[in-house]
Order: structure tokens, then sequence, then C-alpha cells
């Protein structure tokens, strides 16, 4: 069923004093006795581990987004719910829990952490939209709103974004409409939809924004089967490219390089020239697949976080499974792992080797993936297998012993 849509409430907003205190505040410090586990770690609200090869908890309901801060120092999770819980990285321990005020118990769609420019003192900064509409602002570290936009419309967002300056905010939704924010005022600036037949936009919901390294590039995706790139500036569309089918955040950018994952059975993970807007390559989801197909149904792929990426990783609903890729003249299979329930989000770490998994089952798994042979394959503590990864480092480490 559709996500409903709540009415607009008058928005609270803090004072200025208010957010340089907010900026000001660090979560205080607790006693953790690390602990030796066996990747991956799974999130719960006390912390992480696992006793006996059982998972001693879950974030608790259904994982729409998982997002690393910029030093890594944060793991945000948005659930079903209207919740956003803040982990710690190192101790796995629960800093903070958000809650929106307006769009309460609509799920938490996507989450982006705020660039740290010139303007912004904090790294701390959390941008968060829901089903209601509704874009907040967090000082994430202590948990509470900076700012609330509701949408002039009312209506659902799926799609959030920064420019690389963090000087634009872009959000996406039910409307068939890509909005432009200047994150200085919180105003709406720009709306980039179709007009006319003159300039191309969407004809379906829109559900991953992404802005290149030019700060003027935004690139769309959604359920009608067609990737826009719009110019910014000019708030008009400047080309497109034809069949992904894209149901989440499943559109990356590296330099000249749009990756796309669609919701679909074939042809799922993809390659493009932006400058051409031609395809490049079409990236096997199973290498032998054999009679069933390919059956991914993406909501989630992305690049690894270095300027020249290494690694893709895609997940999503087909067999529940998430698998990554390493370049080597080529993306080929690294590895795999099946979950027990839907493959929501994605996302790497910045500095380190780090990788998140937002389930449909409400658990979100940590890997570090180039270090790690053995993944666990199932989350069900009666049913959990082993899976030897097929990486280059595993060899290694067995030629060593």
């Amino acid at each position: 069923s559709e996500m409903c849509i709540r009415d607009s409430v008058n928005m609270e907003r803090v004072s200025n004093k208010n957010i340089m205190e907010l900026e000001r505040e660090e979560p205080s410090t607790h006693d953790h006795t690390s602990r030796s586990i066996e990747a991956p770690r799974i999130w719960t609200d006390s912390g992480f581990g696992l006793t006996q090869g059982k998972a001693n908890g879950a974030v608790g309901n259904e994982v729409f987004c998982v997002q690393y801060s910029k030093d890594d120092k944060y793991l945000a999770v948005g659930t079903a719910n209207g919740s956003i819980k803040l982990y710690n990285v190192s101790s796995g321990l629960l800093v903070s829990t958000m809650n929106n005020a307006v769009s309460v118990g609509l799920p938490i769609t996507c989450i982006k952490w705020k660039p740290r420019g010139s303007e912004t003192k904090t790294a701390s900064i959390l941008a968060s939209v829901s089903a209601g509409g509704e874009i907040t602002y967090w000082h994430a570290a202590s948990g509470k709103p900076i700012i609330a936009i509701q949408d002039p419309e009312n209506t659902d967002y799926y799609a959030l974004d920064f420019s690389k300056t963090g000087d634009v905010l872009a959000v996406g939704g039910k409307d068939y409409k890509v909005k432009i924010y200047d994150d200085s005022t919180k105003s709406l600036v720009s709306t980039l939809e179709a007009a006319g037949s003159t300039n191309l936009g969407h004809s379906n919901r829109v559900f991953s924004v992404r802005f290149g390294d030019d700060p003027n590039l935004l690139v769309s995706g959604g359920w009608d089967n067609v990737v826009f790139l719009w110019d910014v500036r000019a708030a008009h569309s400047i080309g497109f490219v034809y069949g992904p089918h894209i149901c989440g955040d499943a559109i990356d950018i590296r330099g000249d390089v749009l990756l796309t994952g669609s919701y679909s059975n074939k042809d799922v993970l993809q390659l493009w020239s932006i400058s051409k807007r031609k395809l490049v390559e079409t990236i096997a989801w199973n290498k032998y697949m054999g009679e069933e197909g390919e059956k991914a149904y993406l909501y989630t792929a992305l690049f690894d976080k270095k300027e020249s990426p290494d690694y893709i990783a895609a997940g999503g609903a087909g067999k529940n499974e998430m698998h990554i890729y390493k370049n080597a003249k080529g993306y080929e299979l690294l590895g795999k792992v099946t979950f027990g329930k839907t493959v929501t989000s994605i996302d790497f770490g910045h500095k380190k080797n780090l990788m998140a998994v937002g389930c449909g089952d409400g658990m979100v798994y940590t890997f570090d993936y180039e270090n790690t042979c053995l993944l666990y394959t199932s989350p069900s503590p009666r049913d959990r297998t082993r899976s030897r990864m097929p990486s280059s480092a595993c060899k290694k480490k067995k030629k060593k012993k």
C-alpha cells in the first residue's frame, strides 16, 4: 500500500545560539571493552557481538538506509518507524536516537551526512527525508533536530543528496519532481521537472538523486526507466540514459562514470558514460546464471568512497543477496552474502575498509570488505552457515600458512 502523507504543521526552528551550542556538544563517553569477533558485526541497541553464533539483538525495525559519517566515527541507520539510530563505529554503542516531530511513525527513506565546508563547523550534521515529505537537519551526536522543512506540496520524499561542497541539497519523491534547496537559507530555489516538449523530466516516482564531481551536475532516476542528467543552474535536463528501473538509492557517480542498479531480473548492474550518454558495461550479477537468470531486483548500488574506486557493492530483493565486485581490468565478482530478508541499503566507509548492510528484518551487518574471507550467509541464529569468499585475499592468506 502507498505510504500515507501527514498534514503539514508549523516548523520548529532552533535559534542560532542553540545551533552553536549543538555544534559544540559531543556524546558522553562509555566504558566499553572491545571484543574480537568474526565478521559480520550485528548491530543492536546495546552494542554488537556474537554469542555462540547467535545474534544478540537487532535495530528493531525494517532498515531503509545506512550511512557512515565522513570520518567513519558514526554509523547512522534510518528505519521504517520514523527513527534514526546513531552508533559509534569503534565501540558499537548506540549514541542517540532521532525521531521526526512532523512525520511521526513514517519511514525515514534516505539519510546523508552534510559535507564539512567553510560554513560548517561540525562534522556531525545529518539530513534525512521521510515518507511524510519532511526534510530534517540533525545534530546527530546529541540527537537533536536543527530544522525541519515540510514539502510545500506535502509529497512523499524518497531520495536525498548534497552537492560535494554542501551548498545545495536535492530531494526527489512521489510527485515526479526533483527539488533543489539552498543549504544556507534552507529555501526551495528550483524544481526540476518536465515542462512542455522542450524540457524533459520524470514521468513517475523518483527514488535516487546524486550530485557529480561537477557541483552543477545532478543525476536522478526512478520508476520511469529513465536516468536524467540535470544542470541545476539552468534548472533543466541536459540529457538522459534509458533503461535503468530505479527503486532505491541505486545511482552513483565517479568522474565520467555513472553506476545504476535496477529492480529487474536482467541487466541489473550497469556502467554508463555521462559525457557520451552511452552504456559502457553490463556487469554480470551471477557469472553462472543457469536457468534461474539474475533475479537480483536491486534496491542499492554504489562505488567505494575512493577517488578511483576499486569496488562496487549492490543488493536487493531477489535472493536477498549482497554482491561485491572488484575492478581488475573490469569488475569481477569478489564475493556475495545471502541474508534472511531484502537488502535495502549498503554503504562503504570513507577512510577504512568498512561496509555496512541494512536489511528488511531490522538487522545491520558490517564487514571489513578487503580483509575478511569468511562471511555468514544467513542472519538466522538457527541456521548460521558460512560461505567462503572467492577472493585473492583468501588465497594469499592460505599461502602464508
